[in-house]
């Protein structure tokens, strides 16, 4: 009976490893003329996310960005966007291990500038 039981939980917990999850997240910069999208893909609870994200602003060509992350989830509780202006932000994406990837988010008139921080 112990056994029946335990390779049930054994095979509920895999089978729950294989559901993809699809995130998407869309912020404004205060006067609404930037918009940031983040999409991610984790293919199963055990990978990273796959995530990209990408600017728009106006008629100037969209800017992106694709890395990957581990996190558990993609959510305002771990992904945070500090506008300093409206055409500059900070974006910081809170790992599973509680360490931060931070990013950067600059628009110029003619240019989206979307790149890591290193630190």
């Amino acid at each position: 009976m112990y056994r029946y039981i335990a390779m049930m939980i054994v095979l509920l917990g895999l089978a729950s490893c294989g559901q993809p999850k699809d995130v998407k997240m869309v912020k404004s910069s205060p006067d609404g003329k930037v918009t940031l999208t983040i999409t991610g893909r984790k293919a199963s609870a055990l990978d990273p996310f796959q995530v990209s994200m990408s600017v728009r602003a106006g008629d100037i060509p969209e800017g992106s960005l694709t890395f990957e992350i581990a996190a558990d989830d993609l959510n305002d509780s771990n992904v945070r966007l500090d506008w300093s202006d409206p055409q500059h932000a900070v974006i910081t994406f809170t790992q599973r291990d509680g360490e931060p990837r931070i990013f950067t988010l600059a628009v110029s008139e003619t240019s989206v500038l979307l790149a890591p921080v290193i630190h």
